[in-house]
């Protein structure tokens, strides 16, 4: 599975506004960590960020679930139309909000490349599928490499700005990385990653 897709408006406008004022509402609530990939191995930074991630390792985790599996439904159907796979099984659910760098990383050019699961995991799959979407436009891209294994050296094999309401889909074995918007506004994507057995 090598096809990488992007559809903008992947949603009609009243829904991305609602999916915004969910996570943007003084009620949802955000977890701070100290490197958004959880794994700050390049150069030896990191760049703080928050998260929730209401569904993980096939299991709803939080009543913030509730108020956004529907979502999920619409995404594995999308799927469909452009893979044609039909038993993908959601493993994790994980919203990210990156904040603008700060200014020790104003000018690195993207965060720690890493896949989302364990390399060993990967020889099980049939399929690794992720899917990105983007709340809010942001001037923070989204880097996909040509490797499949980690490296030192990463070669950009796509490079994606966040638009609110776009959806991608692309395969997870390949090593990617987010990077924080250069600008005043921080940065929200829900990642969605897809098993096959």
């Amino acid at each position: 599975m090598e096809k990488l897709v992007e559809i903008e408006n992947f949603l009609q406008l009243s829904l991305q506004d609602h999916i915004y004022s969910i996570l943007m509402g003084v009620n949802f609530p955000w977890y701070q960590i100290s490197d958004v990939t959880f794994d700050a191995t390049v150069n030896g930074f990191s760049q703080m960020g928050f998260h929730n991630t209401p569904f993980l390792d096939g299991i709803p985790r939080s009543k913030e679930w509730d108020s956004l599996s529907f979502f999920n439904s619409l995404v594995i159907e999308e799927s469909r139309k452009h893979y044609g796979i039909k038993r993908l099984s959601l493993n994790r659910f994980r919203i990210g909000l990156n904040v603008p760098s700060t200014e020790s990383n104003r000018y690195r050019e993207y965060n720690s490349p890493h896949i989302d699961h364990d390399p060993e995991i990967a020889t099980k799959l049939k399929t690794n599928l992720v899917a990105l979407y983007y709340v809010n436009d942001a001037a923070g891209d989204t880097f996909i490499f040509n490797e499949t294994e980690k490296s030192k050296q990463y070669t950009i094999q796509k490079r994606i700005t966040p638009v609110k309401g776009k959806l991608v889909f692309f395969d997870g074995n390949y090593y990617h990385a987010s990077s924080s918007s250069k600008s005043h506004n921080s940065r929200i994507v829900i990642s969605l990653n897809y098993h096959e057995y």
